[in-house]
């Protein structure tokens, strides 16, 4: 069966993302056709912007299987955090949307206004899913005593019959903020009966009415639509540690504060949180869905957590970064192909773990070795290209033909560094190196200096989208062509022997210097 392995570098400013996509549209049941995991997801603000990117792969979405959050510094925690926030308060608005519809039962306006609004504060209250049914009695105690009332005191109505009726054993999506559950029953009341008369779907009325009343609960970062994305998604971490944010353990587990004082437990999210050991393969292997990797399948090894490194285990000299030392380091290796990434661990580890692969063969979850690496043919530099990571060493070890740098305009950190720019620019072995931005001027980033990077003599670098500043997701801004990179390999390339001149790999991007400006496509031979 023909695997693909699609790596895409999401650009996120500042900070750093990559969803990873292995597919076989071939695959028959229980075969899985796809296995995903996203990695990291920038700041918060840029928590939308993955959403909307993964929402909107070419042949459509696919299902997150797994988060790996690599550590804890906000420009990589922060943006997987409000997804999840965003997905937990999804969670409550279907829950309300869920409800709806019990109260749609033919009847003049009062009646249906008083009802939708019933089963509303009843979904508020516990009446939703497996116990939706409780909210049957405030709807008919409701519709019973609106005959003839104006619009808001039939909402009144609905209000009053469902916190005089609540659900028996209710487990609240609200336990406290009554203001703001009756304020969501009135307008999902509203919404749902104006459904009716427009001949609308009330479910998804009352959905969309439940969202826009509470999406000003949860901080800005999170004020988007998932549509359930993320609620069975398996997350990847570290564990506990002194870095970890206050909030991020909770989402998890389908909770967050509301409105900065009270808490929300989201229903029906099912999400697995593990820290992986070590050897580890967590494309496939690891979550509530693990399978042994199929044959010739795309595979991700842990090579680097906490401070240790794979194979032995051995501690990595501390670099005095202890949060970067933290992060999960990587290997994902597609038959002859192989990546590598490692949030910001810092050269300490990096050089620890690329000497290793390049003497030892990972460990096959069935238990013997995928074959042995003799290069890692495209990486991603480590903490957005800064002089910390991608060491001379590394690079003359590993032989890498591709690299890819997510950076953005932080003036307090200046990523890429020159110092990155030009190991990479002398590593023998390399072709191309890909940049989701460069606002600083580099020596070797023709771009960086107003140039044109396509025509410069002997350059080996490719700036992405249009570089614009600023590149926050601006609310209003006009749309900028973003930094993405995103890196194919086929299955028939990934079994082809070194040396053949048909083994290679594709990275496409948006070039501004083409002409005309547009989509550009690389191959680079492995």
């Amino acid at each position: 069966m023909p695997w693909t392995l699609d790596i895409h570098i999401i650009d996120v400013g500042q900070g750093e993302c990559t969803f990873i996509v292995a597919r076989d549209p071939a695959a028959v049941a229980p075969a899985p056709a796809t296995r995903s995991i996203l990695i990291d997801a920038g700041h918060r603000i840029y928590a939308k912007t993955v959403n909307d990117y993964i929402a909107n792969l070419p042949g459509g979405a696919v299902p997150v299987d797994h988060i790996l959050t690599s550590h804890y510094d906000v420009d990589h925690s922060g943006g997987v955090q409000a997804l999840l926030i965003a997905d937990n308060l999804d969670a409550v608005c279907r829950a309300v949307g869920s409800t709806a519809p019990m109260a749609n039962i033919p009847a003049p306006r009062p009646q249906l206004l008083a009802g939708f609004t019933a089963a509303a504060c009843a979904a508020m209250l516990g009446a939703y899913g497996p116990s939706a049914a409780a909210a049957g009695p405030p709807i008919l105690v409701a519709r019973g005593a609106a005959a003839g009332l104006n619009d808001a005191n039939a909402m009144q109505q609905g209000i009053a019959s469902a916190e005089a009726l609540p659900p028996p054993a209710p487990q609240p999506l609200f336990a406290q903020g009554a203001t703001k559950r009756r304020d969501v029953a009135r307008r999902v009341g509203l919404a749902a009966t104006n459904a009716v008369a427009g001949g609308f779907n009330v479910a998804a009325s009352a959905r969309a009415a439940a969202y826009q009343e509470l999406r000003t609960t949860v901080p800005a970062g999170s004020r988007f639509r998932t549509l359930g994305r993320y609620r069975d998604t398996h997350v990847i971490d570290i564990g506990p540690t002194a870095h970890m944010p206050a909030a991020y353990g909770p989402a998890i587990t389908g909770q967050y504060t509301a409105s900065g004082n009270y808490a929300v437990q989201a229903p029906n999210t099912n999400r697995m949180r593990t820290t992986p050991a070590l050897g580890d393969e967590v494309l496939f292997d690891s979550g509530p869905g693990a399978v042994l990797p199929p044959a010739n399948a795309p595979a991700a090894v842990v090579t680097a957590i906490s401070g240790t490194a794979w194979p032995t285990g051995a501690a990595f000299p501390p670099s005095g970064q202890p949060d970067n030392d933290d992060s999960i380091g990587l290997v994902i290796q597609f038959n002859e192909f192989v990546y590598w990434t490692a949030g910001d661990l810092p050269s300490q580890g990096e050089d620890v773990v690329g000497n290793a692969l390049m003497a030892n063969p990972l460990p096959d979850p069935a238990g013997g070795f995928y074959p042995q690496a003799t290069s890692v043919a495209c990486f991603k530099c480590g903490h957005h290209g800064s002089a910390t990571a991608t060491s001379p060493a590394f690079l003359a070890a590993v032989n890498p033909v591709g690299a890819m740098i997510s950076a953005g305009n932080n003036p307090a950190h200046q990523h890429p560094r020159q110092a990155t720019i030009t190991a990479l620019d002398n590593a023998g072995t390399m072709q191309f190196f890909y940049l989701t931005n460069c606002n600083f001027a580099r020596v070797g980033v023709p771009r960086s200096n107003g140039l044109n990077q396509l025509t410069a003599m002997g350059n080996r670098s490719r700036v992405a989208g249009d570089n614009a500043l600023p590149n926050l997701p601006v609310p209003g801004a006009p749309a900028r062509h973003r930094g993405n990179v995103v890196l194919r390999v086929v299955e028939a390339q990934s079994l082809l022997p070194a040396g053949n001149p048909a083994r290679w790999c594709v990275v496409g991007y948006w070039d501004l210097d083409a002409a005309p400006a547009g989509p550009r496509v690389d191959a680079l031979v492995f």
